[in-house]
């Protein structure tokens, strides 16, 4: 399940008359500084609603279907084994839709747990809005604080457990240790579980595509400029976690599927099997590890076999998982990609589930025909895997652990960026004629760059930057060490914003250089803080120096989109149960954010996405709706753009796509939005976004339907947008509405 980072806050507590309020010192990530506002108390708990993903997991019809189907045949089997009361424990149970499903198919009485209080309070009354207030008891704690003794909320052990405790990795939200727990304490032996089993299936694969976003190819950023990287990146392994996206939305051309998928290791979560026999060798009771205490650290190690169906290099290892939601095998739910689905290419979409993505060491070289062993390791929270031919003795697989400082510097996204060799041979033409007109000294403003290097190499004779992150400074250092630029480039750990004259070294600067990019930027346009960077160095650098970017534009395109509007549409009726009071929670928790103005605005959310994982198409032409001067001083007054964007093609308008284009020279752009701008041309088709950075979904309120009639009359529809930009704060306002003749 994707998370959504949130910027750092600081809050103080008051009361005023009756309002509980709070100041909330909020960083700007435009500005760079910390700003105070009052907000309500509930400003961070309604964020955390209008981030989730309940919405989407109630739109997952199958989802939905085959647990309601396996908790009926369950149900069935319990009463056919001659059990005469049936209690049902749901924990996180959300809507408390699950708890329902078991009710009205037989339970006597059902406990619902969720631990997110105001989740749990609308599930009361969704309970209780659809007649089972007197048999499903909806309890605000997590499973694990439950007390059979003293909280009298079970009124004894049940003999069902129907739980969705599931994510990408399956066990990444706790689900071994609450399993465990659940069955040492609140469950009766012989119980019925829905699901009764899950499987974890591994695959190798090679996918330079994917490899791209986890090792830096000093190729694709040199080029015709020699830069060296320390040795240890090629030897790194890696950060820890999971790499989750949709892998389907990779072409045929980007992925080789090398062996055979094979499932490495099985979870029983009950012992009512009808059959015992299963394609996995590796199988683990929950049942019978329920007596291990706590969030046990213990590593397991697992290792199964499987074939090379065809020669090549192998990258990583794509995981996904397959439930058995009865005990009989016959009801599968799996998040197998389109290669290996039963359903293929007709698979149904959803995003709190995805493929997980596990890097090797190194390229993996196999031969068809070889065999090979998949090692798959868990502890309670995480699983990391491995490959080795099965001629090597096989040992134990150490967790992936960053040892050469790149991997916890820069996101994978990040280090796809550095690899994008058509955006570094754009920034070597720029840094090429920069040196060539005479241009000699620097500085360079951003995180995580790269540039000081590159305008080293390219000619310049003293280059400072401003690097904050102390982390990657001391691998920045290694690069510059390794290739002998230590009299060439200076590292200041100061922000740009906060340097003083005395903190410059005495040689004049001829060109503030940046990329842009910043670690705190969730939007395209927080990267605007380059300007203010800037601005607050042109009184200390010499008179008519060069800013590169010089300038950028704020761009927007209509959309319509295949899947990803589900984040935001209503959810009232799930198989047969009225839950549009949890519909009424999620509209009223939408994000109260600086961008939107929620009292005014058709939109009903901002939210960045990287949307080459979320395919769309073009309903207008892409448009300059805003532009920004970054040699110019920063305006003290509020910016305002207003305009029409001429729709050029029928469909549901589910948004507007937000980015930015930064503009080096006038032939000379990096974009964050479109590859391909000149091919677009209006017309109806998916849409090809940069893949290493998120663009902006502005996701309208009410999506309207653009019919292909209207098109064809003189005044034909059009979007009109609102943009404001308040320089003293950073904050961007937006607003689009359909206008029709």
């Amino acid at each position: 399940m994707r998370k959504v980072s949130f910027l750092a806050r600081r809050n103080i507590h008051l009361v005023i008359g009756q309002r509980n309020e709070m100041f909330s010192q909020r960083f700007s990530p435009v500005t760079g500084k910390m700003e105070w506002i009052v907000e309500d108390e509930d400003y961070d708990m309604r964020n955390e609603i209008a981030r989730s993903a309940y919405t989407d997991m109630l739109h997952d019809d199958e989802r939905n279907e085959k647990y309601y189907h396996a908790t009926m045949k369950a149900l069935r089997k319990l009463k056919g084994s001659g059990e005469k009361k049936i209690h049902m424990l749901d924990i996180g149970t959300g809507t408390g839709l699950l708890a329902m499903m078991a009710v009205r198919s037989g339970a006597d009485g059902a406990t619902a747990c969720e631990a997110f209080g105001p989740i749990a309070i609308v599930a009361k009354k969704i309970v209780a809005k659809n007649g089972f207030g007197e048999k499903i008891s909806v309890i605000g704690k997590c499973s694990t604080d439950l007390d059979l003794e003293r909280d009298g909320h079970i009124p004894r052990r049940a003999n069902l457990l129907v739980t969705e405790l599931w994510d990408t990795e399956l066990i990444g939200e706790g689900a071994l240790p609450t399993l465990r727990d659940a069955c040492r304490r609140l469950l009766e032996p012989g119980f019925v579980s829905v699901p009764a089993a899950a499987t974890i299936v591994a695959q190798v694969i090679g996918s330079e595509t994917l490899w791209k976003m986890h090792q830096l190819d000093t190729n694709q950023i040199s080029e015709d400029q020699e830069i060296k990287l320390p040795s240890e990146m090629e030897q790194c392994r890696g950060t820890a976690s999971v790499f989750d996206l949709h892998v389907d939305e990779l072409s045929d051309k980007e992925i080789h599927l090398l062996s055979e998928p094979v499932p490495v290791l099985r979870f029983d979560f009950c012992n009512n099997f009808a059959s015992e026999k299963s394609d996995c060798v590796n199988r683990v009771s929950i049942p019978s590890t329920q007596d291990k205490i706590g969030n046990d650290q213990t590593v397991s190690q697992f290792c199964a076999e499987t074939s090379v169906k065809q020669s090549g290099v192998g990258h990583c290892i794509v995981m996904w998982w397959t439930l058995d939601m009865d005990s009989d095998g016959e009801i599968k739910l799996t998040t197998a990609p389109r290669w290996a689905h039963p359903d293929g290419i007709n698979r149904l979409w959803r995003d709190h589930w995805m493929q997980g993505v596990y890097f090797f060491k190194r390229p993996l070289f196999v031969q068809e025909g070889e065999k090979l062993n998949i090692q798959c390791c868990h502890d309670d929270y995480s699983i990391w895997f491995d490959a080795t031919p099965q001629t090597k003795i096989a040992t134990m697989v150490e967790r992936p652990l960053c040892t050469c400082g790149a991997h916890v510097t820069w996101s994978r996204h990040r280090i796809a960026m550095l690899n994008d060799s058509r955006r570094s041979k754009v920034f070597r033409q720029a840094l090429k004629q920069l040196a060539k007109d005479g241009n000699s000294r620097c500085l360079c403003v951003g995180d995580g760059s790269l540039l000081p290097v590159m305008a080293a190499r390219a000619g310049f004779e003293k280059v400072l930057t401003f690097e904050p992150s102390a982390l990657y400074q001391k691998f920045l250092r290694k690069v510059i060490k390794l290739n002998n630029l230590e009299d060439k480039i200076e590292i200041s750990g100061q922000e740009a914003t906060c340097l003083r004259p005395q903190g410059l070294p005495s040689n004049q600067v001829d060109v503030i250089l940046g990329e842009p990019f910043f670690s705190s930027a969730l939007f395209p346009w927080h990267n605007l803080y380059f300007w203010y960077s800037a601005s607050s160095l042109a009184n200390i650098v010499k008179p008519g120096a060069k800013i590169v970017p010089g300038s950028a534009t704020l761009r927007a395109i209509a959309v319509e989109f295949e899947d990803l509007w589900k984040f935001h549409a209503p959810v009232n009726i799930v198989q047969g149960f009225d839950v549009s009071l949890f519909n009424e929670l999620i509209e009223g928790s939408k994000l109260t954010n600086e961008e939107i103005n929620s009292e005014s605005s058709r939109g009903i959310a901002l939210e960045p996405h990287h949307l080459w994982e979320y395919p769309c198409c073009a309903l207008s032409r892409d448009a300059a709706i805003m532009k920004f001067d970054f040699t110019s001083n920063i305006p003290s007054q509020k910016i305002t753009s207003e305009g029409d964007i001429e729709l050029s093609s029928s469909g549901t308008l589910h948004g507007i796509v937000l980015w930015m284009d930064f503009h080096l020279t006038d032939k000379l752009t990096v974009s964050t939005g479109l590859e391909q701008r000149e091919e677009l041309g209006g017309k109806r088709r998916r849409l090809p976004w940069v893949r290493h950075t998120k663009q902006g979904v502005y996701f309208m309120r009410s999506p309207p339907r653009i019919p292909d009639e209207s098109l064809l009359k003189d005044n034909s529809p059009t979007i009109r947008y609102s943009v404001h930009f308040e320089p003293t704060t950073g904050e961007m306002e937006f607003d689009f509405h359909l206008r029709t003749s």
